[in-house]
């Protein structure tokens, strides 16, 4: 009989410790919610009831990912071509088909990617339309810089900041503008913003969860870039960047690259001044990437030999970092490469790197190369060196190897034949002396035959 009373007791015991951790775990969960992990963030799961008005202005964070920039970049492509005039552009693109549109429908659908609540807030119609909203008299391309977004399952609301460009490069306005995605039914909107916000990360995003009705013009499709895409998205956007905005494209230059190769924003724009037209014409063609720890790096060639080096800051991220070419650092690759070879080979694989330089007209690298004797007695000023070189060589060199020899003490010579990339029969023979020092640096003297 003892027994069976102790047994009871224990069990009552048990039943009421289970109800207690019942009662907290519900507690918890009431006053935290569900969370769900999307992209760099973590928001709340959309729930059934109503959300306050202090609800609706808690920011969900800063958007970095790659897809999601690409996205709303697609969409902000087509909200432009239609207020401008070129909705047969978009309309064209999106349906696979051809249209005719009328001046009518022209106005029309100028309105179709405004939100309604904008259109209701300042009664916009197709006349007077202008006075609320930019336009512009050619086709102009957007890049996104920064965003932040809400989200209420199912509207996902953006606020981005971005610049816009023509065709041609030339930088024509930065823009602040709201997106809005409905992902249940695959719209978009937008809400221009006529002011200049400074930092968009001080502004609270107003997320009404408003449904977006679906229209012929306002559809979206979710982007999903492989390590193709994303290569070929970067290097774009830098193009767009650096050719049209020099001083923000100086920001996405990795810190150690930029020390060693720009000792300011000047001298970044002069680069970009006497490399324009080859970074206009520059498309990849052949790439390698590895990964460390979490950043991905993109070792990119393009069709005339040049590289670029983007560095990923995390997984699928818009945050990047990008070096210009592939002597000013040693990656490890090149320095277990450098280090295994025989001095030979060091001369040559350090005679590409002048050859890379030449090609970049980056100057300063070649004149630091220099040997201090011949370069006194040769070329007392950098401008001397650019007027000898550009003299001699072509636009986009090549070097092919011919007689090596020892002189000694570390001295090597090394004739070879310089040619333009795309004419073996056009060349230059030149003379290159090169001292091999410590920590794969090196000093050279040059002649041309």
């Amino acid at each position: 009989m003892e027994k069976n009373i102790i047994k009871m007791m224990l069990l009552l015991i048990i039943i009421i410790i289970v109800i207690i951790v019942f009662i907290i775990f519900k507690i918890n969960n009431k006053e935290n919610g569900p969370k769900v992990k999307i992209d760099e963030y973590t928001i709340e799961e959309s729930r059934e009831f109503e959300l306050s008005d202090e609800e609706l202005n808690v920011k969900s964070g800063e958007v970095k990912n790659i897809n999601t920039f690409k996205t709303i970049e697609n969409c902000l492509s087509g909200y432009y071509n239609i207020i401008n005039n070129n909705a047969s552009i978009y309309y064209n693109r999106n349906s696979n088909s051809e249209k005719n549109i009328s001046d009518e429908d022209i106005k029309k659908n100028q309105l179709l990617l405004i939100s309604e609540e904008y259109i209701n807030n300042h009664s916009i119609n197709t006349s007077n339309f202008q006075q609320f909203i930019k336009t512009y008299d050619e086709q102009v391309i957007p890049i996104c810089i920064k965003m932040e977004v809400n989200i209420s399952n199912p509207i996902e609301k953006y606020l981005v900041y971005g610049i816009l460009i023509n065709q041609d490069y030339k930088f024509l306005n930065d823009f602040y503008i709201y997106v809005n995605i409905d992902t249940n039914n695959n719209t978009f909107s937008v809400e221009p913003i006529n002011e200049n916000l400074e930092d968009i990360e001080n502004i609270n995003i107003i997320n009404k969860n408003q449904t977006i009705e679906k229209n012929e013009l306002n559809s979206y499709k979710d982007i999903y870039m492989d390590d193709e895409m994303t290569i070929n998205y970067y290097i774009s956007r830098f193009k767009q960047i650096a050719l049209s905005n020099p001083e923000k494209a100086y920001n996405y230059i990795e810190d150690g690259y930029k020390m060693k190769k720009f000792n300011n924003l000047s001298q970044f724009q002069n680069y970009i001044k006497n490399n324009y037209t080859r970074i206009k014409k520059s498309n990849i063609t052949k790439y390698l990437n590895y990964t460390e720890g979490e950043n991905t790096y993109f070792i990119c060639v393009d069709q005339n030999n040049y590289y670029y080096i983007f560095k990923q800051i995390g997984f699928q991220s818009i945050e990047y970092f990008v070096r210009l070419d592939d002597y000013t650092i040693d990656s490890d690759r090149f320095t277990e490469k450098y280090d295994k070879a025989n001095d030979q080979q060091k001369i040559g694989m350090n005679i590409e790197k002048i050859v890379s330089a030449v090609n970049c007209k980056d100057y300063e690298y070649i004149y630091s190369k220099l040997d201090d004797t011949f370069k006194q007695n040769n070329y007392k000023t950098i401008n001397i060196l650019e007027e000898t070189i550009n003299n001699n060589l072509f636009d986009i060199n090549k070097a092919e190897y011919k007689a090596f020899n020892e002189v000694g003490d570390g001295i090597y010579t090394y004739n070879i034949q310089i040619h333009p990339l795309d004419n073996e029969t056009n060349n230059k023979n030149m003379t290159i002396v090169m001292k091999l020092l410590e920590n794969r640096d090196f000093v050279m003297s040059f002649s041309f035959d």
